[in-house]
């Protein structure tokens, strides 16, 4: 049997898509009135459902593995303690989408829902046999398994009128917010009194028009018709390159505060910042063609940056985060950034090995120079494509 815990043993998934729906609301009324009268309000709904979706996990079963391994236990019979073997199965099945849905009730009523656990991107299955049992041991799996798939599977059901209908909402919230704007301009306009001009009050209720913080992803001029897909503009580009480089200076300004944290932590902080500039369209941990990547900004569903976070442990590693890179990178997806933190001495000569080693890498292109001190602009060739360029910047960090 297996010996961890409960899934979808949490809320109910109504609750959940309910609060998603009245999240999205909340969202929608405290945009500012200026924020609301000068953005693409298709667009701006577009977004939003992109947002607060809900991804139902999907299990690849044909990718599962198993590992096998012996554990001694004690035990005690009428002739006093004793020791005994019990053979372990941890089967791990990867899946792509939300880890947290798998703690969501669905519709119906389980009384025996599976047991499993959530690490990371895996589901992972434990089973013990003190008699080793082939057959018993692929039927438990395959139980497990298809608990799993049924609870999905109604998950599923009930999220996707759920995220069709995301648009609509956002569209209908939208409308709603505009149009208080327009009464409360009336209001102020028919008492008479000259209104002390605030940055957050329009003048008028406008055209909709792109984002003022930073300029919208436009479409490919290269792509097939039919298939309008957004890139990123250079400019954009730059800001987000810029956004990021400026954590340098947080980190040199705040040492102790960088001192313990991991990885992922680190990953967030860079979050913050991105989510400012992009309305929440920055997500840790996306889900992006082939894998999962560190940084991710979407626009319309369609990833148009990409960034992968690691720790400096030398310049195999450095390679390997370039084809890790470019793993989770699209045909259409060409702007990247990969965040190198060093927690060595010497910073100056990890510097002084970015450049070397990814001439090295096998889609390299060309160097276009140093941006900054600590940062650095490549080109590669797609790896489907050697045609289609691929912008990585480099950026390193010196953390304490």
């Amino acid at each position: 049997m297996s010996t961890k815990g409960f899934l979808f043993r949490g809320n109910e998934m109504s609750a959940v898509l309910d609060a998603q729906r009245k999240s999205l609301r909340d969202k929608i009324g405290s945009l500012t009135p200026k924020y609301i009268c000068s953005v693409d309000e298709a667009e701006l709904a577009q977004a939003l459902a992109d947002q607060y979706r809900i991804d139902v996990p999907v299990l690849d079963v044909s990718a599962k593995t198993i590992d096998p391994h012996e554990e001694k236990r004690c035990g005690r019979g009428d002739v006093g303690p004793f020791e005994y073997i019990v053979n372990i199965y941890t089967v791990h099945i990867p899946f792509t989408g939300e880890a947290a849905a798998f703690s969501f009730r669905p519709n119906f009523t389980d009384f025996n829902p599976p047991q499993a656990r959530i690490d990371g991107q895996e589901v992972t299955i434990v089973l013990e046999q003190r008699q080793p049992d082939a057959m018993a041991l692929k039927n438990s799996i395959e139980r497990i398994t298809e608990n799993i798939q049924k609870n999905l599977f109604s998950l599923t059901e009930m999220t996707t009128p759920f995220n069709a209908s995301l648009v609509e909402l956002a569209q209908e919230c939208i409308k709603r917010r505009k149009e208080k704007v327009s009464r409360d301009a009336d209001i102020l306009a028919t008492v008479g009194i000259p209104i002390r001009q605030r940055s957050t009050l329009p003048s008028t209720i406008a055209v909709p028009v792109q984002r003022t913080s930073i300029p919208l992803p436009i479409p490919d001029s290269g792509t097939p018709p039919g298939q309008l897909d957004p890139i990123i503009s250079e400019n954009a580009y730059q800001q987000i390159i810029k956004t990021m480089a400026d954590m340098a200076l947080v980190i040199e300004r705040n040492p102790t505060a960088f001192e313990h944290l991991n990885e992922e932590q680190i990953r967030f902080q860079f979050l913050v910042p991105l989510n400012a500039l992009y309305e929440g369209n920055a997500t840790a941990e996306t889900f992006s063609y082939q894998g999962k990547t560190d940084i991710q900004i979407r626009q319309g569903g369609k990833p148009i940056f990409t960034a992968e976070c690691k720790f400096w442990t030398g310049s195999k590693a450095l390679l390997e985060t370039v084809d890790q890179l470019l793993r989770y990178t699209t045909w259409r997806d060409t702007k990247t950034a990969i965040l190198v933190f060093n927690r060595q001495r010497e910073f100056s000569k990890v510097l002084g090995q970015v450049e070397p080693t990814m001439r090295k890498h096998a889609s390299f292109v060309r160097f276009d120079g140093v941006t900054g001190e600590t940062q650095f602009r490549f080109v590669l060739s797609h790896p489907s494509d050697q045609t289609r360029h691929i912008i990585v910047t480099v950026l390193l960090f010196d953390i304490p």
